[in-house]
């Protein structure tokens, strides 16, 4: 029989014992999401670097995402052109700890797909179009496959002028000669991006992708952030739900942020319902529950389901 965890107050060595744990599941193949609660002085930005940093050693790829700034779906195509590229450029890997490693994963597909050629004495294009197979199916999955093709041609043919224009017409959309790529990542929302880079990531070769937020002093709301930062959390949820794999999100937040998750508040006044946790067998685990957060303690919540 499963219970529901409950918040508990937690100094920095159990709170850093539970982000590893957490690490650790979404490395073994679950999905999952994460909220850190706290006021300022309890050191949260350490805590999610020192988890970002064991997510590296665990072979993960991690985003980073201010939180505060929420994520709202309705701002205009060249605010959410600058978003997604700045989203992108903080991806990190072990050997590219420090950002911009989007083109480090496109290169490590292109060394996959290129080595599995060899091996099966078969074409390019056919190891090409077997690693998309679980990447075409998703939104947006068609246009990325066709990118792919096109990085990897270009990567083993030495093409790096059109390697990166492949890369920027991806990600902004700018494609002056590009006849066979349509999609900018910007055109999709956070859940399908979400879906669409775990996918990816982990064709790739990696372990799973977790995103961070970014913690700061000024708690979003629904009046700093006009529901941004609800619609961040329902982002990342229906993302899971909707088959993000091996994927983890970490966010930090002010008490006074985490009772809009818990209450609801929005523009509409409508609660969220939320189902924050895949398994690796795809069963959806948990749901977002009433909890009550103890202030100034420093909390650690992850609406997972233990046995």
């Amino acid at each position: 029989m499963s219970r529901w965890t409950a918040t508990t107050e937690m100094n920095h060595s159990v709170a850093i014992e539970e982000l590893l744990f957490f690490i650790e599941r979404v490395a073994n193949g679950a999905s999952t999401m994460r909220f850190l609660c706290g006021e300022a002085a309890f050191g949260m930005s350490l805590l999610v670097r020192i988890a970002r940093q064991r997510s590296l050693t665990k072979n993960l790829v991690t985003l980073s995402l201010p939180v505060e700034e929420g994520w709202d779906e309705t701002v205009s195509s060249s605010s959410r052109a600058g978003r997604v590229e700045c989203l992108l450029a903080s991806l990190s890997t072990q050997q590219q700890p420090n950002c911009n490693a989007f083109e480090a994963v496109f290169r490590r597909f292109a060394d996959r797909c290129i080595a599995e050629a060899r091996l099966e004495n078969g074409t390019l294009i056919c190891a090409i179009e077997r690693a998309c197979r679980d990447i075409v199916g998703l939104q947006g999955g068609a246009e990325l496959a066709s990118c792919l093709s096109s990085y990897c041609i270009a990567y083993q043919a030495g093409d790096h002028s059109r390697m990166k224009a492949v890369l920027n017409a991806l990600v902004t959309g700018s494609s002056d000669d590009l006849n066979d790529v349509h999609m900018p990542l910007a055109d999709l929302s956070l859940s399908e991006l979400l879906c669409l880079l775990s996918t990816l990531i982990r064709t790739s070769g990696y372990n799973g992708l977790i995103l961070f937020g970014e913690d700061s002093n000024r708690t979003p709301n629904a009046t700093t952030s006009p529901d941004g930062f609800g619609m961040l959390v329902e982002s990342i949820a229906k993302a899971i739900q909707d088959g993000a794999d091996e994927f983890g999100a970490v966010l930090p937040m002010r008490p006074q942020s985490m009772a809009v998750v818990v209450e609801g508040v929005s523009n509409q006044n409508k609660p969220w319902n939320l189902n924050v946790c895949r398994g690796p067998d795809n069963d959806l685990q948990a749901q977002l529950a009433p909890m009550v957060i103890t202030v100034p303690s420093l909390t650690i919540e992850d609406f997972a389901r233990v046995g």
